[in-house]
């Protein structure tokens, strides 16, 4: 989906560990991002990660939509957020635990639009769905006061 990741804010190191191999990066203003073909804008599509974060207290780290749009593995609310033209006002979607956004633990997350829904899940446990007919332009990563891999 979508063409080559761009890197913003910074280059996207490399490495490998127990895990196997990833891309990591932290701090403010840095993204990976993907454009959208115009024509999966509005139509059905599934993104598939894996992801480890670390210095994830706060760090307000997020899965973004169309540049301005944020969903956040854990904010200075201590809680799974939403925030963003895409989702309208800031949204708490409660502790981070249950959805299994662990300190340093793999997550295996999805991102998936059918039709006009959206759903996010985390090792098999599905978020708060999203409803919306916006076009997705991009998606991407922000590690902001986190490490992620």
């Amino acid at each position: 989906m979508g063409s080559d990741p761009q890197e913003h804010g910074g280059d996207w190191d490399s490495g490998s560990d127990r895990d196997g191999r990833y891309i990591t990066q932290q701090g403010t203003g840095t993204f990976l991002r993907f454009d959208m073909p115009t024509s999966v804008g509005t139509g059905d599509w599934t993104s598939t990660m894996r992801i480890k974060l670390t210095n994830l207290d706060g760090s307000a780290a997020t899965f973004e939509f169309n540049r301005n749009s944020h969903f956040g593995f854990e904010g200075a609310c201590q809680c799974v957020f939403a925030e963003g033209p895409f989702y309208g006002d800031f949204q708490n979607m409660g502790d981070p635990a249950p959805y299994g956004i662990v300190e340093g633990t793999v997550l295996d997350f999805v991102v998936q639009r059918s039709g006009t829904t959206f759903t996010f899940s985390v090792n098999g446990t599905i978020g708060h769905p999203h409803t919306s007919t916006d076009a997705i332009t991009s998606i991407g990563l922000r590690p902001h006061r986190a490490n992620m891999q």
